[in-house]
C-alpha cells in the first residue's frame, strides 16, 4: 500500500514568561504573626504547527495544521494573620486575584479567552478567604476545622476551538466560553502521634460551582461537512468540556505513616467519597452520582552501614489505586499504577546522587471512559505515557543543586 499523497509538517514553538514575588512576615509578640505578599506572573506563548499534504509536487495545507498563541496573567494579593492562645491556635486570610486570558487562532483570526473578574460585580469571584481554627488535645493529639476557597482555571487546550482530528473517530476540541471552576473546601482534621509514626482522619466537603468537566456527543451534518476533506468518520464523536453547575463531595481520608524497624517506613492513605453532579447541557439533564475510592501506599527502605558500597542506598515503591468515578454522561473506568525509584548518595559529604527510576512499573497507566447516552455508547481507553525508565546523576557545588537530567513536572492550575 502506498498512500495518494506524502504529508510533511513543520512547527517551532517559543514562550516567555515573567514572575514577580515579594513575600512580608512581621511578628507580633511571641505567638502572633502578620504575613502578605504579592505575585504577578505573565507567560505570552506562540506555536505553529503546519501539515501539508504534497500530491505531484503541490502541497495542500491541512486541516492538522495549528498556529495559535495566547497571553496569560494572574495577579494576586494576599494577607495571613495567626495566632495562639494557650492550646487554641488560627489563622485567617484572604487572597485577591485578577486573572485573564487571552487566545488567537492565527489561521483563522478566532479568539477565545476569559478575564475574571470581569466587572466590579463579580468581585466575589476574584476574592479567596480561608480560616483555620486548630485545639490541642494533649501532647499527641490535635483538632482542627478549616475552610477555604480556591480556584481552578481552564487551561490552553480545554479552551482553545481548533478542532484535532488525529484521531478521525474521536475528535478533540476546546471550549473557548468555558469559564473557571471554584472549590470552597470544608474539613475536620484530628492527627495522633505516637512513638513510630502518626495518623490523620480527615472528614470533608467540597462544594464546586463551575466545576469543569468533560462532555462527549456525536458530530453534526454541518461539522462533518467542514470536514469532510480530513478523513473525519460521519459518526465521530467530539470531545469538549463543559461547566457543570455544580458538583459536590462528601469524603474521608485516613493516612497512616508508620515506621517499621530503623530502616523501613510505610504511608498507607485511603480516600472515600461520594459525589454528586449536577449538569444540565443543550436541554439535557447529565446529573448523576454515586460512590468512589482511592488508595495509595509508599514505601521507603534505606540500607544502613553495613557494606561501603550499599551504603546509604535507598529504594522507594509507591502504588495507587483509583476505582470508576461517576461523570456527567456516564464514569471514569478504574486504573492503577506502580513507580520504583532507587537512590545512591556517594563522593564526600554526599555532593553526588544516582538516582534511578521506573515509571508504571506494569505499564497500567492509561485513562478509560464508558459514555451511556441517548445518541451513543462508548467504552474507551486513553494513555498519555508509557512505563519509561530514567536515570539521573546530580552533583552539588556548595549549597546549590546542578541536575544532568531534567524530569517533566505536572503542576496544577489550583491557587
Amino acid at each position: 500500500y502506498r498512500p495518494s499523497s506524502v504529508v510533511n509538517n513543520r512547527g517551532k514553538s517559543a514562550s516567555d514568561q515573567v514572575i514577580v514575588q515579594a513575600d512580608y512576615t512581621h511578628p507580633i509578640g511571641e505567638n502572633a504573626k502578620l504575613e502578605g505578599g504579592l505575585r504577578s506572573y505573565h507567560n505570552i506563548f506562540k506555536s505553529t504547527y503546519d501539515a501539508f499534504a504534497i500530491d505531484n509536487g503541490q502541497s495542500q495545507k491541512l486541516p492538522l495544521s495549528n498556529n495559535y498563541e495566547y497571553n496569560e496573567m494572574v495577579n494576586a494579593l494576599y494577607g495571613t494573620y495567626s495566632n495562639k492562645i494557650g492550646k487554641f491556635s488560627y489563622q485567617v486570610g484572604l487572597r485577591a486575584e485578577y486573572s485573564r486570558f487571552r487566545g488567537l487562532l492565527v489561521d483563522s483570526a478566532r479568539k477565545f479567552g476569559y478575564e475574571y473578574p470581569a466587572a466590579i460585580r463579580n468581585i466575589w469571584d476574584a476574592l479567596f478567604p480561608s480560616l483555620f481554627l486548630t485545639r490541642e488535645l494533649g501532647e499527641d493529639d490535635q483538632l482542627q476545622v478549616n475552610y477555604s476557597r480556591r480556584i481552578r482555571r481552564p487551561n490552553f487546550w480545554q479552551l482553545n476551538p481548533f478542532i484535532d482530528i488525529n484521531d478521525p473517530a474521536n475528535l478533540r476540541q476546546g471550549n473557548p466560553l468555558l469559564k473557571p471552576e471554584f472549590i470552597n473546601s470544608f474539613e475536620l482534621n484530628y492527627s495522633h502521634n505516637y512513638k513510630s509514626g502518626n495518623w490523620l482522619a480527615v472528614l470533608y466537603f467540597r462544594n464546586n460551582p463551575n466545576d469543569i468537566t468533560q462532555y462527549s456527543d456525536t458530530i453534526t451534518t454541518q461539522l462533518y461537512e467542514q470536514l469532510q476533506n480530513a478523513g473525519v468518520s460521519p459518526n465521530a464523536i467530539l470531545n469538549t468540556w463543559v461547566n457543570a453547575s455544580t458538583t459536590n463531595r462528601y469524603g474521608a481520608e485516613f493516612t497512616v505513616q508508620q515506621k517499621i524497624g530503623k530502616n523501613f517506613d510505610i504511608t498507607p492513605t485511603v480516600n472515600m467519597q461520594y459525589r454528586t453532579v449536577k449538569a444540565r447541557i443543550n436541554d439535557q439533564d447529565l446529573s448523576n452520582e454515586g460512590f468512589n475510592w482511592e488508595a495509595e501506599l509508599t514505601m521507603n527502605y534505606k540500607i544502613d552501614a553495613r557494606q561501603a558500597l550499599w551504603n546509604g542506598l535507598g529504594f522507594q515503591l509507591l502504588g495507587e489505586y483509583e476505582s470508576a468515578e461517576v461523570i456527567p454522561q456516564g464514569k471514569q473506568k478504574p486504573q492503577y499504577s506502580v513507580d520504583f525509584a532507587m537512590r545512591k548518595d556517594f563522593l564526600k559529604g554526599n555532593k553526588a546522587t544516582v538516582t534511578f527510576s521506573v515509571n508504571d512499573v506494569f505499564n497500567t497507566a492509561r485513562w478509560g471512559t464508558i459514555y451511556d447516552t441517548e445518541n451513543f455508547y462508548q467504552d474507551s481507553y486513553r494513555r498519555w505515557s508509557v512505563r519509561s525508565f530514567r536515570l539521573t546523576l546530580s552533583y552539588k557545588f556548595g549549597k546549590s543543586d546542578f541536575s544532568l537530567s531534567n524530569k517533566k513536572r505536572d503542576s496544577e492550575a489550583d491557587d
